[in-house]
């Protein structure tokens, strides 16, 4: 008698859908590396520190069976951050984190991201040729005695551009070591490399164990990435240098005067954010003055970025942040490492003069620029940690009202928006008594005007506020570029101007 088909074909659905509910449930049970911002002033009194508190929430979301496995929470912890950002990087089921999501004190759960690494006459058109009598080296650049920490893939020690002959002993308030591991010892730090440091619980947990044979897993750069970008940013001087015989010269830094802080983050498989954070976050309390990026993950918004946030941070506490803008391109949409108060470097133009106007910007005007960005009062809170900046006097009407020397501005196709307007603030860094007349180019799709079209300054580091605004004339299929110029006969300062139309949606 032939078998019932109709039996075979129930057996056989009967069979998937317990193998797809079996696969569902372990995939809940799957640990992932999660980063947990939290409120650092929330913290109850009865904890005696912060770790302390933040092992407590994350023991307090694991099932009694976890929880007796594992112990207290901080056996899942990664790192514990406390500079630039407040929290933990911790290892969490998704029913867990969703769990912590609700928890008092928690302010925000971001999942780990993977970056990847970014990939000439610069010193001389920015002034920074010693042989002249006027470069911002001759003036004594160095007794500022900067450090800037360098987040890569570490750093070759034996390279001629770290040489530290004739530079002054480490400045006092410097708090960072170098870490020894295969094939990076103590003595490979001098007075330019201060500090090296490696992170790689985060790449581990996320890919395994690395495999030391083929890659070291210290502080020295077996990639060669971030021996590049340290020298670039702060090489010392070598004469002679040269590719294959050809080109001799001198191979210098930007700052060849400057300090060199490495903190190894990258490694064969990839950057992963919770290495990157722990790594802000320590070369922030090591005393850094600045920060050089040369990585990326991908746009997202301001509040799910945990760069973004960290670099807020460390803003706030006076490190000047340096972020690549990708190698992508050159597609319209393709930067990274967009927020405002990075400065994120991409191509530039040849030929700058000192100017006589800056754009001054301030933290509390970047916070005031996230008020324009329909952010929840909790996401806000990941941004306002160090102080107590919120939106209730913001001044900004608009995003585009940013005191940035670039203009950008988007009209809406299906809106009835006719005049756009912006406003701007300059600080007068020149001569006491200048005076500024403006220039603006042409577009053929909008008509400017500028409001008032001169600038008379009376002293120095004195302010003065002009608006611009854009009325639609004829709307184009294509951005419009051009530019606007305050000029005093000797300065010419120009923002450049991008004019968008969107279509309609």
């Amino acid at each position: 008698m032939a078998e019932n088909p109709v039996k075979w074909l129930f057996l056989i659905l009967a069979s998937c859908l317990c193998f797809a509910f079996v696969l569902s449930e372990s995939n809940l049970l799957i640990k992932k590396t999660y980063i947990v911002q939290m409120h650092k002033s929330a913290m109850p009194a009865s904890f005696s520190s912060p770790l302390e508190w933040y092992s407590s929430k994350l023991k307090s979301v694991m099932s009694d069976t976890q929880s007796e496995g594992e112990g207290d929470g901080e056996n899942r912890i990664i790192y514990s951050y406390q500079n630039a950002f407040h929290g933990v990087a911790a290892q969490l089921t998704e029913e867990e984190a969703e769990r912590l999501k609700q928890e008092d004190g928690v302010v925000a759960i971001l999942p780990e991201t993977k970056y990847e690494l970014h990939t000439t006459r610069s010193p001389m058109f920015l002034g920074l040729e010693p042989e002249e009598s006027t470069s911002i080296w001759s003036q004594k650049l160095a007794d500022h005695d900067v450090i800037v920490g360098v987040l890569d893939t570490g750093i070759w020690p034996e390279s001629a551009s770290f040489n530290d002959t004739g530079m002054t002993p480490v400045p006092a308030h410097w708090k960072g070591t170098c870490e020894t591991g295969r094939g990076f010892q103590k003595h490979h730090c001098n007075r330019k490399i201060v500090g090296a440091r490696v992170f790689y619980r985060g790449y581990e947990a996320a890919t395994g164990k690395i495999n030391e044979k083929n890659e070291y897993k210290s502080p020295r750069d077996q990639d060669g990435h971030g021996t590049h970008t340290a020298a670039t940013v702060a090489g010392s001087p070598v004469r002679g240098a040269n590719l294959l015989g050809y080109a001799y010269g001198t191979a210098r830094g930007m700052a060849p005067g400057a300090r060199i802080a490495a903190y190894k983050v990258c490694w064969t498989g990839g950057c992963f954010s919770s290495d990157i954070l722990s790594a802000v976050d320590r070369a922030v309390g090591d005393g850094v003055n600045v920060l050089s990026i040369s990585l990326g993950g991908g746009a997202s918004s301001y509040s799910h970025d945990s760069l973004a946030i960290a670099t807020f941070g460390a803003m706030e506490m006076g490190v000047f942040v340096s972020c690549s803008a990708g190698n992508g391109g050159p597609d319209p949409v393709s930067l990274t490492n967009v927020s405002p108060w990075i400065t994120t470097v991409g191509a530039s133009t040849m030929d700058r003069d000192f100017p006589g106007l800056i754009y001054d910007i301030s933290a509390q005007d970047y916070f005031e620029f996230l008020c324009t960005q329909k952010l929840t009062a909790m996401q806000l809170k990941a941004f306002s940690k160090h102080s107590n900046m919120s939106c209730h006097h913001n001044t900004l009407a608009t995003p585009g009202d940013l005191n940035y020397p670039a203009i950008s501005v988007v009209f809406p196709e299906d809106t009835a928006i006719s005049t756009l307007t912006l406003h701007r603030t300059v600080t007068n860094v020149g001569p006491p008594a200048s005076h500024y007349h403006v220039v603006v180019s042409p577009f053929k799709g909008v008509t400017i005007k500028v409001e008032p079209k001169t600038l008379n300054f009376t002293r120095r580091n004195q302010k003065l506020s002009y608006k611009i605004s854009f009325t639609r004339k004829s709307p184009q299929t294509m951005p419009e570029f051009g530019g606007l110029a305050w000029k005093d006969g000797v300065h010419k300062v120009r923002s450049p101007i991008a004019i968008t139309w969107l279509p309609p949606f």
